[in-house]
């Protein structure tokens, strides 16, 4: 994202906060086919939810900008093994209501969704879902097991790195920080995972260590904190690629069943 120009800072927080909506892929829309529709409220905004299968439910969340339909490779395999598939799009992106959002309004999302649900078995996040959706977790939302892909550890970081891409003075960031802390809906000195309690359900962390939009350090950082969390490197998946590798998906659907007991496994 570095620019030839400094940014200004509202410039730089209209960027941060407002998501751009992007069509949904072949691929995607082919999967809407025969999804099962419905929504939930969150605060101001009306999450749109996919659903597929019947059985345990395991709970989709996208990263930003994305799609909760871009976790179309996982949806028949968790199909396939018994599970209930649910796809959510986070506030400001995809079919939901809302213009601007962040990592933690994710994590609200998650919460909602996941009380409207009822009993939640297994999560599985992308990008800033994962961190979302591991921040809905030190709050309460309580699941066998979780997958998380290519996420970031420490909000704040990623503040840094944005700041420096658009090249913000010193005196412009205490601004821009400024800013963020009065819009997001909780401190941010309590957004770095590895300073939370962290859950103490299986956990897998699937990222690539030359990944160019978070950094590998970031999965170090958040496995090291976390004692029940395994991190295994994801040579060549990539940041948004690794939502359609083939391994990725194994992993993850191997750790969901063997945390989760699948519909077929109850008749």
């Amino acid at each position: 994202m570095r620019r030839s120009e400094p940014m200004t800072v509202d410039a730089a927080f209209a960027l941060f906060t407002r998501p751009r909506r992007h069509r949904r892929t072949s691929a995607e829309l082919a999967l809407l086919a025969d999804a099962e529709r419905s929504s939930v409220r969150c605060g101001a905004d009306d999450l749109a939810l996919f659903s597929w299968g019947e059985g345990p439910t395991v709970l989709m969340v996208h990263g930003w900008e994305g799609r909760g339909t871009q976790f179309h490779a996982f949806v028949p395999r968790l199909r396939e093994n018994g599970f209930r598939a649910v796809a959510m799009d986070c506030p400001a992106h995809g079919d939901s209501t809302g213009t601007a959002s962040s990592v933690p309004h994710f994590a609200e999302a998650v919460s909602a969704v996941a009380r409207a649900l009822g009993e939640v078995a297994a999560v599985i996040g992308h990008s800033g879902g994962a961190a979302g959706s591991i921040y809905a977790c030190t709050r309460g939302l309580e699941v066998t097991s979780s997958v998380h892909l290519a996420g970031p550890c420490s909000f704040e970081r990623g503040i840094e790195r944005f700041c420096t891409a658009v090249q913000l003075s010193e005196p412009d960031r205490a601004e821009f920080r400024r800013r963020v802390e009065d819009f997001i809906p909780v401190p941010l000195g309590e957004t770095d995972l590895a300073t939370l309690r962290l859950p103490s359900h299986p956990a897998l962390v699937l990222h690539d260590p030359a990944d160019k939009e978070v950094p590998f350090r970031e999965a170090e950082l958040l496995v090291a904190a976390w004692p029940t969390a395994e991190l295994q490197p994801m040579q060549g998946a990539g940041h948004r690629r690794i939502l359609q590798n083939s391994e990725a998906v194994d992993l993850a659907v191997r750790l969901i069943c063997s945390s989760a007991v699948p519909a077929s496994a109850r008749r």
